[in-house]
C-alpha cells in the first residue's frame, strides 16, 4: 500500500503511477496538488469514488488522447465542479454525464480537443466568480446545451457550441493578444 501526499507537482509522462491513499483526495474531490498526466501515462487511484470536484487548491492537466486518470473518465465523466485549474489538451476529450460549474480556470487547448457537457452537448456550463476563467486555445471546442457566463472571463480562440448568456461582471475577449 502506497500513501502519497502531493503538496507540489506530480507529472507522469510514461507508465503508471498508482497510489492507494492520496492525502489530497477526499470523497470525490481532489483538494490540492498539481496533477499532470501526459504522453500516454496513467494516474491510478485504486480506491475511492470518481471525481466530481477539482477543489480550489488543486490543478489537473490531461495531455494527449491516451493519457488517463482512472478517477476521471473521458466519457460519462462524473466531474461537475471546477474550483481550481482543469486543463485538457492534445486531443484529450472529456464528456460529462451532468451539468458543469466553473469558478476556477478551465483551459481547453487545440482544435482536436473537445469538452462536451452532456453526452450530446445538451447540458449547461455555468461560470461564476470574478476571478474565474474559461480559456480556449488553438480552435478548441466546448459543446454545451447552454453556456452561462455569470462572472469572470471567456478568452481565446475556439468555439463555444451553444447559446451564450452573460450576467454580472464578465469579460469576453475573443482571439489572441497581439
Amino acid at each position: 500500500n502506497v500513501t502519497f501526499s502531493n503538496t507540489g507537482t506530480l507529472s507522469i509522462t510514461q507508465g503508471i503511477f498508482t497510489a492507494d491513499v492520496v492525502t489530497q483526495y477526499s470523497g470525490s474531490t481532489i483538494t490540492g496538488g498539481t496533477w499532470n498526466v501526459s504522453g500516454g501515462a496513467t494516474l491510478n487511484f485504486p480506491t475511492g469514488s470518481n471525481i466530481t470536484t477539482i477543489g480550489s487548491g488543486a490543478s489537473l492537466s490531461l495531455d494527449g488522447a491516451t493519457s488517463t486518470f482512472n478517477r476521471l473518465a473521458s466519457t460519462a465523466s462524473t466531474i461537475t465542479t471546477n474550483q481550481g485549474s482543469f486543463i485538457l489538451k492534445n486531443d484529450h476529450d472529456v464528456t460529462t454525464a451532468n451539468a458543469f460549474s466553473n469558478s476556477g480556470t478551465v483551459t481547453v487547448q487545440d482544435s482536436t480537443t473537445k469538452f462536451a457537457i452532456g453526452a450530446t452537448g445538451n447540458l449547461a456550463y455555468t461560470q461564476t466568480g470574478s476571478g474565474s476563467y474559461t480559456i480556449l486555445a488553438g480552435g478548441a471546442i466546448i459543446d454545451a446545451g447552454s453556456f452561462a457566463l455569470n462572472g469572470g472571463s471567456l478568452t481565446g480562440t475556439g468555439t463555444i457550441d451553444s447559446s451564450l448568456t452573460t450576467s454580472g461582471t464578465t469579460t469576453i475577449a475573443p482571439g489572441a493578444s497581439p
